[in-house]
């Protein structure tokens, strides 16, 4: 028996779309999925032979076990998954527990610095050797303290809105170039 902790491959930034030839011969695989919200959709995507491999993310699907759906269609059609982790540390830490939970090879990791979330998934969230480490703590892995919370309070400029405001039409001189 290995004394190696089961981890996952990292990787970082965007992976795009079925292969695609480019000039000079370069291939490059399709990949989608990170914003799709329904496995049923994914899966129809994955029927269609539309990607290589797909990006589902828990947040988004609507949880673990969706991805899961996900893992079970993409493995009959011999299709990678490589979750999608970007957002808040519950987001990420969903797809983490996915990816691990269905034989997962790679998973994104997400760049951007975000000391909340990476206070939040502390050491669950550890990388050795190029890889990722499958989280050991009870639940989805994740710390929330009052402490957390004074240090980073709730800013209301902060929060983003889906609502939809008609503006209207942008004046002339917003197309025109000093």
């Amino acid at each position: 028996m290995s004394s190696t902790p089961p981890s996952l491959g990292i990787g970082s930034g965007k992976l795009y779309l079925k292969t695609i030839q480019f000039a000079g011969g370069r291939a490059v695989p399709v990949c989608g999925g990170e914003i799709i919200t329904t496995p049923k959709e994914m899966i129809e995507r994955l029927n269609a032979d539309v990607y290589e491999f797909v990006q589902p993310d828990a947040s988004v699907m609507g949880g673990i076990s969706a991805v899961m759906d996900v893992f079970a269609a993409a493995g009959k059609k011999g299709v990678d998954v490589v979750v999608h982790a970007w957002g808040g540390a519950a987001a990420i830490m969903a797809s983490y527990h996915a990816a691990f939970a269905g034989g997962g090879k790679l998973v994104e990791y997400p760049m951007l610095a975000f000391p909340l979330g990476t206070e939040m998934i502390g050491d669950q969230g550890r990388i050795e050797g190029g890889r990722l480490l499958r989280p050991t703590a009870p639940g989805i892995g994740i710390t929330l303290t009052s402490e957390m919370e004074a240090r980073y309070p709730f800013d209301e400029q902060a929060v983003n809105s889906c609502v939809l405001h008609d503006w209207g039409p942008p004046p002339d001189s917003y197309w025109t170039r000093p």
